[in-house]
């Protein structure tokens, strides 16, 4: 069993699904699983998975016959996962190289944490960084003042425990919709993901 799961799901993603998969691959903590769920592509994303998969066993590829939305297809992702954790990415983003070590590491010494999320950076199509960090809060009192009001945890910046997105999962009765549960955020590995902005 793999020591965290990555689900990335990813529609026309040819521009950058690759360098999101080297910083996957390339990962600190080796003992991974990255899901890829390709929403019914219709440009060469399928085959650069394909190629991924053919050279590292550590990539698996799930299918959707058409396009059937983010939400459906994190959830496959997460039903189609062997480890206790599970971690989100997106298939434009790029993690730096001990993202999911920080995350792992945290989230065993906090038991009683369901899922933790990073702060982030925003990058141009061009791989151009901001210098300016996305913080989000990171004790559990100011997580839930905020989420009375809006998600405070970025989706693609999660760790969580499986059977916690195994319960609460709701995408396949309602497709548009996006797992949205949030619990405290941790201070780990604050500058751990970037996000890029197109």
């Amino acid at each position: 069993m793999p020591a965290v799961s990555v689900v990335m799901p990813v529609f026309n993603g040819e521009r950058f699904v690759a360098e999101a998969l080297e910083s996957l691959l390339g990962q600190s903590l080796r003992d991974i699983e990255i899901i890829a769920v390709d929403d019914g592509s219709t440009d060469a994303t399928g085959a650069i998975l394909a190629g991924y998969a053919a050279r590292d066993a550590r990539l698996r590829v799930i299918t959707n016959p058409t396009n059937l939305r983010q939400s459906f297809s994190r959830n496959a992702g997460i039903e189609a996962s062997n480890s206790p954790l599970v971690a989100m990415m997106d298939a434009d983003d790029l993690a730096l190289p001990d993202r999911l070590a920080v995350q792992k590491g945290f989230m065993e010494a906090n038991p009683q944490v369901a899922l933790s999320g990073c702060f982030s950076r925003r990058m141009d199509e061009n791989g151009i960084q901001s210098h300016r960090i996305i913080r989000h809060p990171t004790n559990a009192e100011e997580v839930k003042a905020r989420l009375l009001f809006r998600s405070c945890i970025s989706h693609r910046s999660i760790i969580a425990r499986r059977e916690v997105l195994t319960a609460t999962a709701t995408a396949r009765t309602f497709p548009s919709r996006r797992i949205s549960t949030c619990f405290p955020a941790s201070p780990a590995n604050m500058r751990s993901q970037t996000c890029r902005v197109s």
